[in-house]
């Protein structure tokens, strides 16, 4: 029989194991063009003082 002591031993041990195998998910660059490029709603990006168009995701290339 284990003891109680014994228990929350292994509860801990389990648990710090637990916290080691989970890692957060790493949102970088790629992701985010990727993101903005499938959206169903257009997105502009332009220039502040021209008003040029920097970049346009396909949703509002296809409105344009």
């Amino acid at each position: 029989m284990i003891g109680a002591k014994q228990t929350m031993t292994n509860m801990n041990n389990h648990a710090t194991a637990l916290q080691e195998e989970v890692r957060p998910a790493q949102f970088v660059l790629d992701d985010f063009k990727r993101m903005m490029e499938s959206l169903t709603m257009c997105i502009i990006l332009h220039d502040a003082n021209t008003k040029s168009i920097l970049w346009a995701n396909q949703s509002a290339c296809d409105v344009l």
